[in-house]
């Protein structure tokens, strides 16, 4: 349950990076019996009942906003506080993020015409996820691949003419999870973490205790899990971008094994060129494995 919870939430986040008013109109906000108070207590102590509320919400607007700790979750809020507390991202890095004010259009916010194309940090990751996650050719082209090694990992681990029984939770927290990474992130993560499975379900049960940044001496093994996680992940883009060849006939695959699916792929090409960290890397990628 905890898998879906954090699914929407990152997908509510991505989607709202994708919608979000280029003026600046705000959006309605999800309502609460004591202002300021009762979303963050839902949140915290019931997430199975405030993630549907947020859901029907939707259901009326394509973004809403709403209050956590006294602090507006809207996309600028959201989107850093993820990028710090989720990913683990850099002081500089961030500061990448919050210094771009020429937003996520193509035509820079007037202003800021004046800002350099390479320094567009959310104009260019939002045409990266807009194009290769959201468009219909690529989008089907994913559905396929993740087709494809699902029904490899049923044959090779229930083989026709045998009978084994597992549980609908086994089914997902292993074979599915893990057709669906090597789908977006390909073969190489799994020779250079071979445990990342594991590594993303242990990362699972911590994401909500980190996501707003509660003092790490309060929660030292949650945010040891997510290190583990996030640092493995940046240690496979290292070596993922040394061993790519950028110039072979992969370049423009739809899926090859290093990187897995194209979009994994660009993210990881723009970020490595735009001089983000390993470790800011790490964290992206790790974020692209909850995706899947």
């Amino acid at each position: 349950m905890t898998t879906v919870m954090i699914g929407f939430a990152l997908l509510f986040g991505l989607t709202t990076f994708a919608l979000w008013p280029a003026k600046g109109k705000k959006p309605p906000m999800l309502p609460e019996l004591i202002p300021f108070l009762s979303n963050t207590y839902q949140f915290a102590a019931n997430m199975n009942t405030f993630i549907p509320r947020l859901r029907r919400s939707l259901e009326n607007s394509n973004i809403v906003g709403f209050y956590l700790a006294g602090m507006r979750i809207d996309f600028e809020m959201f989107f850093l506080v993820g990028i710090i507390n989720v990913m683990g991202a850099t002081p500089d890095d961030v500061a990448k993020f919050a210094g771009d004010k020429s937003g996520r259009l193509a035509t820079p916010l007037p202003g800021t015409e004046n800002t350099p194309q390479e320094q567009r940090y959310l104009h260019t990751m939002h045409s990266i996820m807009h194009k290769y996650l959201s468009q219909t050719q690529y989008a089907n082209g994913l559905a396929v691949i993740y087709e494809r090694f699902f029904l490899e990992e049923l044959d090779e681990h229930f083989p026709h003419g045998e009978s084994k029984v597992t549980g609908i939770y086994s089914l997902i927290k292993q074979h599915m999870t893990k057709a669906a990474i090597l789908s977006l992130q390909g073969r190489h993560i799994f020779r250079f973490a071979p445990g990342v499975v594991d590594l993303f379900w242990e990362y699972d049960k911590v994401i909500t205790t980190t996501m707003f940044g509660p003092p790490k001496w309060m929660f030292p093994k949650q945010y040891a899990i997510a290190e583990r996680y996030c640092g493995a992940m940046a240690r496979y883009l290292q070596d993922a971008n040394a061993s790519f060849d950028w110039n072979g006939p992969d370049a423009e695959a739809d899926w090859e094994p290093i990187f897995g699916a194209r979009f994994t792929r660009k993210l990881a090409k723009w970020m490595n060129q735009s001089g983000f960290s390993p470790r800011t890397q790490g964290g992206f990628g790790a974020v692209v494995g909850m995706m899947a």
